[in-house]
């Protein structure tokens, strides 16, 4: 038993010095396709987000973020308006038929307005995420 000892004791002492001397290694692919190995990580190429142009510039992308909020707001407002109307003409409305008339138009009406806000906010979030990428790229050039 005391010969075991020392030499389970020698073989967790190496076992633990090549784990302590371990270090990752990252592979690394270039454009050509050809593989390297190293101790440090890959360089990171900087892509230009698509359609990104040097002329343009993170204000001309506000302005017209700031021209989409507008518009939102226009057509918020159209459809609170438009609400408002529905529900002054359905008190007055005595007939059920016609009160299934104007709720019908209310419908067709802010189905289209709804499509035209959903489309907006879609353009105004890819006109901020083309924001911070152009931010993104000029940081890292």
């Amino acid at each position: 038993m005391k010969t075991f000892t020392p030499h389970i004791l020698l073989v967790a002492l190496m076992t633990y010095g090549c784990i302590a001397t371990a270090s990752q290694v990252y592979k690394c692919v270039d454009e050509a396709g050809s593989v390297s190995f190293g101790h440090t990580p890959c360089p990171v190429e900087v892509v230009n987000p698509t359609g990104y142009n040097k002329k343009d510039s993170v204000e001309e992308r506000m302005e017209m973020i700031s021209s989409i909020d507008g518009e939102i707001a226009r057509l918020q407002r159209q459809m609170r308006d438009l609400r408002l109307n529905l529900e002054y003409r359905l008190k007055r409305a005595e007939d059920i038929d016609q009160q299934h008339l104007l709720r019908a138009q209310f419908q067709s009406q802010t189905t289209e307005l709804l499509d035209t806000l959903s489309q907006l906010r879609n353009d105004r979030g890819e006109l901020v995420n083309d924001a911070v990428k152009i931010l993104m790229a000029k940081k890292n050039s």
